[in-house]
């Protein structure tokens, strides 16, 4: 009876939704402001304005631009030219306008815990 009452007192105060959405979050990796996800081996920081190339009929054509500031996800690199950061999307941006960044070891050791479970 007293279990009842006491689930019946956290439902009406919202403590157990707010539980599970903190739950939910803490199963997210965060390196920074930035979510880790699985295949994701950096990230880079444009250091200047510049293009985004997407690959087309195996061709590189510029696709978009990119400001300087802003952060995405490393997912390959590929050593042709200067050197190319894959950023997913089929989308890639040359090495010479970033700083790339890797996590740590610990960090993917967590990603790697939590996306097995």
């Amino acid at each position: 009876m007293k279990k009842h009452i006491i689930v019946s007192l956290l439902m009406a105060t919202g403590f157990l939704l707010s539980t599970v959405s903190i739950t939910e979050a803490s199963t997210k990796v965060m390196w920074g402001k930035m979510e880790l996800r699985p295949g994701q081996i950096g990230k880079v920081t444009i250091l200047t304005d510049t293009a985004i190339w997407k690959v087309k009929g195996g061709v590189l054509s510029e696709d978009r631009k990119l400001k300087k500031g802003q952060v995405y996800r490393v997912y390959r690199y590929v050593d042709v030219e200067d050197g190319l950061y894959s950023v997913g999307d089929g989308d890639f941006v040359f090495s010479g306008v970033v700083k790339y960044e890797t996590p740590s070891k610990a960090k993917l050791a967590l990603l790697k815990k939590k996306t097995q479970r």
